[in-house]
Protein backbone atom coordinates (compact mmCIF):
# COMPACT_ATOMS: atom_id res chain seq x y z
CA UNK A 1 0.00 0.00 0.00
CA UNK A 2 1.27 3.45 -0.98
CA UNK A 3 1.86 5.43 2.27
CA UNK A 4 0.80 8.71 0.64
CA UNK A 5 -1.78 7.20 -1.67
CA UNK A 6 -4.80 9.00 -3.00
CA UNK A 7 -8.36 7.72 -3.24
CA UNK A 8 -10.89 9.58 -5.36
CA UNK A 9 -14.55 8.99 -4.48
CA UNK A 10 -17.21 9.71 -7.09
CA UNK A 11 -20.94 9.23 -6.44
CA UNK A 12 -22.80 8.94 -9.77
CA UNK A 13 -26.25 8.40 -11.21
CA UNK A 14 -27.01 8.51 -14.94
CA UNK A 15 -23.65 10.05 -15.89
CA UNK A 16 -23.14 8.08 -19.10
CA UNK A 17 -22.48 11.25 -21.07
CA UNK A 18 -19.55 12.34 -18.85
CA UNK A 19 -18.15 9.44 -16.82
CA UNK A 20 -15.56 8.23 -19.35
CA UNK A 21 -14.14 11.74 -19.68
CA UNK A 22 -13.92 12.05 -15.86
CA UNK A 23 -12.13 8.71 -15.53
CA UNK A 24 -9.82 9.47 -18.45
CA UNK A 25 -8.86 12.79 -16.88
CA UNK A 26 -8.06 11.13 -13.54
CA UNK A 27 -5.92 8.33 -14.99
CA UNK A 28 -3.90 10.73 -17.15
CA UNK A 29 -2.98 13.25 -14.45
CA UNK A 30 0.68 13.68 -13.51
CA UNK A 31 -0.23 12.45 -9.99
CA UNK A 32 -2.59 9.54 -10.52
CA UNK A 33 -4.84 8.25 -7.74
CA UNK A 34 -4.11 4.76 -6.47
CA UNK A 35 -7.83 4.03 -6.60
CA UNK A 36 -11.00 5.55 -7.97
CA UNK A 37 -14.05 4.52 -6.01
CA UNK A 38 -17.31 4.99 -7.89
CA UNK A 39 -20.62 4.49 -6.11
CA UNK A 40 -23.51 4.24 -8.54
CA UNK A 41 -26.86 5.33 -7.14
CA UNK A 42 -29.09 3.33 -9.48
CA UNK A 43 -28.21 4.54 -12.96
CA UNK A 44 -30.67 3.63 -15.70
CA UNK A 45 -28.46 4.73 -18.58
CA UNK A 46 -25.15 3.29 -19.78
CA UNK A 47 -23.08 4.58 -16.84
CA UNK A 48 -22.28 1.19 -15.29
CA UNK A 49 -21.31 -0.56 -18.55
CA UNK A 50 -19.03 2.37 -19.40
CA UNK A 51 -17.37 2.16 -15.98
CA UNK A 52 -16.92 -1.60 -16.37
CA UNK A 53 -15.29 -1.04 -19.76
CA UNK A 54 -12.81 1.35 -18.14
CA UNK A 55 -12.07 -1.27 -15.47
CA UNK A 56 -11.40 -3.86 -18.19
CA UNK A 57 -8.92 -1.43 -19.78
CA UNK A 58 -6.99 -1.24 -16.50
CA UNK A 59 -8.36 1.84 -14.73
CA UNK A 60 -7.91 1.45 -10.94
CA UNK A 61 -11.65 1.59 -10.24
CA UNK A 62 -13.62 -0.07 -7.48
CA UNK A 63 -17.33 0.04 -8.38
CA UNK A 64 -20.12 -0.20 -5.82
CA UNK A 65 -23.85 -0.07 -6.51
CA UNK A 66 -26.48 1.32 -4.19
CA UNK A 67 -29.81 1.65 -5.92
CA UNK A 68 -31.62 4.85 -5.07
CA UNK A 69 -28.70 6.27 -3.07
CA UNK A 70 -28.43 10.02 -2.69
CA UNK A 71 -25.08 11.59 -3.64
CA UNK A 72 -24.16 12.12 0.01
CA UNK A 73 -24.88 8.49 0.85
CA UNK A 74 -22.81 7.32 -2.10
CA UNK A 75 -19.97 9.61 -1.07
CA UNK A 76 -20.09 8.30 2.50
CA UNK A 77 -20.00 4.67 1.37
CA UNK A 78 -17.09 5.44 -0.93
CA UNK A 79 -15.13 7.14 1.84
CA UNK A 80 -15.70 4.12 4.10
CA UNK A 81 -14.34 1.84 1.35
CA UNK A 82 -11.31 4.02 0.59
CA UNK A 83 -7.87 2.63 1.33
CA UNK A 84 -6.18 6.05 1.20
CA UNK A 85 -6.85 9.67 2.09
Amino acid sequence: MEPNGISVVIPVKDEGSTIVRVIDTLVHQSRKPEEIIIVDGGSRDNTVPLIRACIEKGAPIRLFREDHAYPGGGRNRGVRQAQYD
